[in-house]
């Protein structure tokens, strides 16, 4: 299992998705292909508050299942060009690892 939903109607959004994944030592996998990976340092960051999210680049990855999704697409449109040189590069290697004639990959000229 590695995805844990919780609901609660008195809330807006009313639901709450845990992604879970693999940790070894200082090391962050992917859980479709743990050879492309990442350090905890830099796949897992903090909000000025302290509160943890997943590195836009590596939640990409996971949105990239479903490219022509419209929220996926939407939300790759949107962080691509957020993102700084090593983000994409990292990513762009991670999509074409994945699958090399991947739809995506053409946003990287």
């Amino acid at each position: 299992m590695h995805v844990v939903w919780g609901q609660n109607a008195a809330y807006v959004p009313d639901y709450l998705e845990l992604l879970l994944n693999e940790i070894a030592g200082d090391t962050f996998a992917f859980r479709r292909d743990p050879t492309i990976t990442l350090s905890m340092a830099r796949a897992i960051l903090h909000t000025l508050d302290r509160l943890p999210y997943l590195a836009p680049e590596f939640a990409l990855l996971y949105k990239s299942k479903y490219p022509t999704m419209a929220e996926n697409l939407r939300d790759f449109d949107a962080t691509l060009p957020a993102l700084d040189a090593e983000q994409r590069d990292w990513f762009r290697s991670a999509l074409a690892k994945t699958q090399a004639d991947y739809p995506w990959l053409i946003a990287f000229g």
